[in-house]
């Protein structure tokens, strides 16, 4: 339950960038709260459209019996060939790096306006 309870919150980990740039943006609360909503709704369905097609591709068994992860298992059934995994790989890798370059350009913007404000 405790391990449960961590993967949820470390996914929303993210979720704090939006305001690193609240400065830049018009009427900031209200685009926050309608846009913050909408974009958890989306992730929401796409999270459950996610693991809907993982179990029409994989039989539950396939899945209980396996060592590869759900998503690896899930393109070499698709995609047929293990060099799929390849493609899945990069995927990672790439939504990585999106994640290092939104939290780098978050915070050089944080040092840039406590700079701003002679707080350093």
């Amino acid at each position: 339950m405790t391990n449960a309870l961590y993967r949820i919150i470390f996914s929303y980990t993210g979720f704090e960038q939006a305001f690193n740039v609240v400065a830049e943006v018009k009427n900031p609360i209200q685009q926050l709260k309608r846009n913050g909503l909408l974009s958890l709704l989306i992730v929401t369905l796409l999270y459950i459209f996610a693991n809907i097609a993982y179990f029409a591709a994989v039989p539950k068994v396939e899945l209980a019996e396996a060592k590869l992860s759900a998503a690896s298992l899930f393109f070499i059934r698709v995609f047929g060939n293990a060099g799929s995994v390849r493609g899945l790989n990069f995927l990672v890798a790439l939504s990585s790096f999106g994640n290092l370059v939104a939290v780098l350009i978050g915070t050089s913007r944080v040092i840039r306006e406590c700079g701003r404000y002679e707080l350093l």
